[in-house]
C-alpha cells in the first residue's frame, strides 16, 4: 500500500491515530499520499465504512474515490469520499430530516435541495418585496443581488444566522432605532437612486457614519429570501451547511452517532475550509472513540478563497489548538523545472505567518529542465496577445499538444483580445469557466423534470418545468396560489384545472394530465435498479468475481440479456414484497424523461433558438447543429442518471447529486489551448504557461487595499506560477482596452520581490523573429530599448518603487528561442532581500 511513496509521504501514510496536519506544497503528490494512507488504513483493519474522505468539488471528490479504489481494490469501495454538502445531505440532514430542530427551524415537511438557479430566483423576489426606502437604501450602496447573495454566503459561511446579525447590531451599537428610522425618512425621499441628489449623498454620509444600516437593510432582505425558502420547503447550499453545523453541535447524539460512526476523517484542500464546515467536522470528531481524528491536507500559500469565507488560520492554527499534532512538510515537487521551483521559492519565503519555509524540491521528470522563466513586455495587449499566439503556434508546430497549453489570467475581463487573435490565426481553444455543460438551459431543465417526478413537492423545479414549457400558465401563477391558498405543489397544480373551453384552459389541464401520467409511469419502479444491482451483484461474486467484476456483469444483463434470458433472471431476482422486476431496455425514469421533454419541454425552446439563430443569421447546417447539440446534453444527462442507477444508487441520491453539481464540468477532450482565470486553474498543471497581464491593477483592483487583500492576491499569483510543467511566461502591457477604454498599467509590485529570477524581454510591438543579432549589437540596443521603456513607464504610468539595476547587475542574455530583432533580453543581478507580506 505504500509502495511508491518518498520518504516523507511514507511517513504521513503511516500515521494511524490522532490529529494530523499535512503541509503539500504544490505538485508533491498530495492526492496520492491521501490514496494511499487511506488504502493504509483499510489494510491495517480499519472498517473503511467509518473513513470519511471530504474535498470541495464533485470532480475532486470522483478523482479521489477512483484513485482509492484503484489502489485499494474492493476492500476499499465503502469509504465515503465526497464534498462538505453531499456529506451534509446524505449523513445530517436527510437521515434527521424530522427531528424537532428542522421542525423548530420552520421545516415541517422535511427540506428540499435548492440548486443555484432556484436560490437566485427567491432572492430576486426577496428584494423586490421590500419596502421602497429599503429598495433604494440597497440601490443607493451599489447592493444588487449579486452583492448581497455574496454578503449573506460569507455571514453563513462564518456560522452567522440573521438573528446573530441582528443581535450583534443591536449589542454593539446605540440609537439604532433612531439612525435606522432617519436612514429610511431619506432613502423614501429619493426618486432615483442612480441619480445625483442632495437625499441621495446625505443617505451616503448617514451609511458611511453607521455601516451597519447597510447591514439592516441586507437583514430585511435576508429575513424575506428565509421566508419564501420555508414556503417551498426549500434549502440552498449555504443554509445546507448552516443547518447541518447548528443541528449537531445542538444535539450530541446525533454528534456521536456520527462521531462513531465516521472514525477516520480526512480533509483535502485544508486552506480553503471555512468556519461553519471545519466547526461541523471537528464538532463530529470530537465524539469520534479517538477523539479529533482528523487528517488535513493543504497547502497555506494556496488559499485563494477568502472571497468564499475561506479561512485560512483554521489551518495556521491547528497545531496550536492540538498540540500533540503530527505534522509532516511535502516538499519534493514532481511538477515542474528547477527554474520555475526556484522562482517559486524566491516568492514563498517572502510569505510572513507560514507553517513552513517554504522551500520546494525540484525532483520530477522535468526538474533540470533549462528553459528560463521570462516576463514579457508590451506596449499594448494587442501586441501581447498577437505574441501570445505565435508562441503557441510555434510550440504546437513543435509537436506540442494544443492542450497542454495554458493561458491563465487575474481576471475574466482580459482574455477577450486573446481569444480574438486565436480565433484569427484557426488555434482552437476552450475557455474554461465560461456556461459549462451543466449550466445550459436543456441540462436545467431536464434536472428539474426528474426532481419533478422524484420528489412530489419540489416547488421550484416544478416552476421551472412551467415556465420552460408549453403549459398555459407560468411559475409565478403556480407559486402564488401555493402562497395564497397554502397548499403543496401538485394540489396548487391541480387546482388551476378548469372545465374552461379556451385554447389556454385546454392547453393547462393538457400540460397537468400529461405531466401526471409520465410521473406515474417514470416512478412506478424508480429504485428496482438498486435492488436488482445489490442482488445480482451478490450472486456474480460468491461465483468469484471481484466487486467490480460483480457490477459490470449486472450492468451488462440490464442492456443485452434476450427476452429468454431476462425470464431466468427475473426467476433469481425475486423481491417478495413487490414481486417479480422487469429488465427494462430502457429505465422507465429514463423513457419518461425522454418523452416528456420531446413532447412540452423542447418545442418551446427550439422557438427561442429558431429567432435567436436568425438574428444571428446562422444558415440552416449551423442551426441544425446547434440543435443536435441540445439533443446531445439531453441524452448525456439521461445516460449519466442509468449508469448512477445502475451503479446501485437509489433515485433521490441521483437527483441530489444532480443538484449539487455546481461546478463547471467541462469536456477536455479536444485538443484546444485553454483560456482560464488563476482560480479556475487550481488543481491543474499544463506544459507550457503563459500568466497574462501581471500588472498592479489587475491584482489590486482598489487603492485601498488592505495588507490580506494583498496576501490574498499573492497567494493567487503563487499558485499561478506553480501550475507549468516545462515553461512559464508571464507578459505586461503598458495600456489595456477594458471595457470600451484605454488603461494604463503599472507593472505588478511582486514582480519586484523576483525579478531578478527572470529572463525580462521587452518587445517593440509586432515583430516576433528570432533575435539573431551579435551578443554586443545586443548589449547596444537592449541598453537603449530599456531606456525608453522606463521612460514610457516612469513618465505615463509611474510605477512605484521601481528599482533600475546598476551597471554591475545588469547581464544582457539574449534568448535566440525567445528573442527577435525588435526585442530586448535582460536578466537581472541578485537582488537584496524584499519585504514580507502578511498572510
Amino acid at each position: 500500500m505504500l509502495e511508491g511513496l518518498n520518504e516523507r509521504q511514507r511517513l504521513a501514510a503511516q500515521h494511524i491515530d490522532g490529529p494530523a496536519l499535512i503541509n503539500a506544497g504544490p505538485g508533491t503528490g498530495k492526492t496520492k499520499l491521501v490514496t494511499h494512507r487511506i488504502a493504509h488504513l483499510v489494510r491495517n483493519n480499519a472498517d473503511p465504512r467509518g473513513i470519511l474522505a471530504l474535498t470541495f468539488t464533485n470532480a475532486a471528490a470522483e478523482e479521489m474515490r477512483s484513485r482509492i479504489q484503484d489502489v485499494g481494490k474492493e476492500a476499499c469501495y465503502p469509504v465515503v469520499v465526497g464534498t462538505f454538502h453531499s456529506f451534509a445531505l446524505r449523513y445530517i440532514l436527510k437521515p434527521y430530516a424530522k427531528h424537532e430542530f428542522f421542525t423548530a427551524a420552520g421545516y415541517p415537511n422535511g427540506i428540499i435541495t435548492l440548486d443555484e438557479d432556484n436560490a437566485t430566483k427567491l432572492l430576486e423576489e426577496a428584494i423586490k418585496a421590500q419596502d421602497l426606502p429599503v429598495r433604494n437604501l440597497l440601490e443607493t450602496m451599489g447592493y444588487k443581488r449579486k452583492q448581497i447573495s455574496s454578503k449573506l454566503s460569507i455571514n453563513r459561511a462564518r456560522g452567522l444566522t440573521v438573528d446573530d446579525v441582528t443581535r450583534d447590531i443591536v449589542a454593539q451599537n446605540s440609537n439604532v432605532i433612531e439612525n435606522w428610522d432617519s436612514a429610511m425618512a431619506i432613502a423614501g425621499s429619493i426618486e432615483d437612486p442612480s441619480e445625483h441628489s442632495s437625499e441621495r449623498d446625505r443617505l451616503k454620509t448617514l451609511i458611511q457614519q453607521f455601516p451597519y444600516l447597510l447591514s439592516g437593510a441586507i437583514n430585511k432582505v435576508w429575513r424575506t429570501y428565509n421566508t419564501l425558502c420555508k414556503e417551498v420547503d426549500g434549502v440552498d447550499f449555504d443554509d445546507m451547511l448552516l443547518m447541518a453545523e447548528r443541528l449537531v453541535k445542538a444535539d450530541s447524539k446525533v454528534a456521536r452517532a456520527l462521531g462513531r460512526r465516521f472514525t477516520h476523517i480526512c480533509l483535502d484542500e485544508f486552506q480553503d475550509v471555512n468556519p461553519v464546515q471545519y466547526s461541523m467536522i471537528e464538532t463530529i470528531a470530537s465524539h469520534q472513540p479517538k477523539p479529533f481524528n482528523i487528517f488535513a491536507v493543504g497547502d497555506a500559500r494556496q488559499s485563494i478563497y477568502k472571497f468564499r469565507a475561506a479561512d485560512l488560520t483554521i489551518m495556521t492554527s491547528f497545531p496550536t489548538r492540538f498540540p500533540k499534532c503530527f505534522v509532516v512538510d511535502l516538499v519534493e515537487n514532481y511538477r515542474s523545472s528547477h527554474n520555475i521551483i526556484d522562482l517559486a521559492n524566491c516568492f514563498a519565503v517572502t510569505m510572513a505567518g507560514q507553517i513552513t519555509d517554504g522551500v520546494l524540491e525540484a525532483k520530477g521528470p522535468n526538474a533540470r529542465l533549462p528553459l528560463p522563466v521570462s516576463l514579457h513586455r508590451f506596449r499594448n495587449d494587442k501586441t501581447e496577445a498577437a505574441w501570445m499566439v505565435g508562441q503557441a503556434q510555434e510550440l504546437i508546430a513543435q509537436g506540442q499538444q494544443a492542450s497542454s497549453i495554458y493561458f491563465l489570467y487575474r481576471n475574466k475581463s482580459l482574455y477577450k483580445e486573446l481569444e480574438t487573435a486565436l480565433a484569427a490565426k484557426g488555434v482552437n481553444s476552450q475557455i474554461v469557466g465560461n456556461i459549462s455543460f451543466w449550466e445550459t438551459r436543456e441540462v436545467k431543465d431536464i434536472i428539474a423534470l426528474l426532481r419533478v417526478f422524484a420528489r412530489r413537492q419540489d416547488a421550484m423545479a416544478m416552476a421551472r418545468v412551467i415556465d420552460n414549457s408549453d403549459s398555459g400558465m407560468t411559475g409565478a401563477s403556480f407559486r402564488k396560489v401555493m402562497h395564497e391558498k397554502g397548499l403543496p405543489a401538485w394540489a396548487a397544480l391541480e387546482s388551476r384545472i378548469s372545465n374552461g373551453k379556451s385554447e389556454r384552459a385546454r392547453a393547462l389541464k393538457g400540460f397537468i394530465d400529461a405531466l401526471k401520467a409520465h410521473r406515474e409511469k417514470a416512478v412506478v419502479d424508480s429504485d428496482w435498479v438498486a435492488w436488482y444491482h445489490t442482488a445480482a451483484c451478490q450472486i456474480f461474486m460468491e461465483n468469484g468475481d471481484t466487486l467490480e467484476e460483480a457490477k459490470l456483469s449486472a450492468a451488462e444483463i440490464l442492456r443485452t440479456s434476450s427476452p429468454e434470458e431476462q425470464e431466468e433472471y427475473k426467476s433469481m431476482f425475486k423481491d417478495p414484497q413487490i414481486g417479480y422486476r422487469k429488465v427494462y431496455d430502457e429505465l422507465p425514469i429514463v423513457k419518461e424523461l425522454r418523452s416528456f421533454w420531446h413532447g412540452f419541454m423542447a418545442p418551446p425552446l427550439k422557438a427561442l433558438d429558431m429567432k435567436s439563430w436568425e438574428k444571428k443569421g446562422l444558415a440552416e447546417q449551423e442551426q441544425d447543429e446547434a440543435w443536435a447539440r441540445r439533443q446531445q446534453n439531453i441524452n448525456t444527462v439521461l445516460e449519466h442518471i442509468t449508469r448512477t442507477l445502475e451503479a446501485g444508487s437509489v433515485l433521490e441520491d441521483v437527483v441530489s447529486e444532480l443538484t449539487l453539481r455546481t461546478e463547471n464540468a467541462q469536456e477536455n477532450d479536444l485538443d484546444s489551448v485553454k483560456l482560464m482565470t488563476m482560480h479556475a486553474s487550481k488543481g491543474l498543471e499544463a506544459d507550457y504557461v503563459f500568466l497574462l497581464g501581471v500588472e498592479q491593477e489587475n491584482f489590486m483592483k482598489s487603492e485601498d487595499y488592505s495588507s490580506e487583500d494583498e496576501a490574498e492576491e499573492g497567494r493567487n499569483l503563487y499558485v499561478a506560477m506553480t501550475r507549468p510543467r516545462k515553461k512559464l511566461y508571464m507578459t505586461t502591457a503598458a495600456t489595456r482596452m477594458l471595457n470600451g477604454e484605454f488603461r494604463q498599467n503599472r507593472e505588478l509590485g511582486f514582480l519586484e520581490i523576483f525579478k531578478h529570477k527572470l529572463e525580462v524581454i521587452t518587445h517593440d510591438g509586432l515583430a516576433t523573429q528570432h533575435n539573431q543579432e551579435s551578443k554586443s549589437e545586443a548589449n547596444d540596443n537592449a541598453g537603449l530599448a530599456d531606456q525608453d521603456w522606463d521612460s514610457l513607464i516612469d513618465t505615463f504610468i509611474g510605477t512605484p518603487g521601481k528599482m533600475p539595476p546598476s551597471a554591475e547587475d545588469q547581464v544582457i542574455n539574449p534568448t535566440p528561442s525567445e528573442s527577435s530583432p525588435d526585442t530586448t533580453t535582460t536578466t537581472w543581478g541578485e537582488r537584496p532581500a524584499r519585504r514580507k507580506f502578511i498572510i
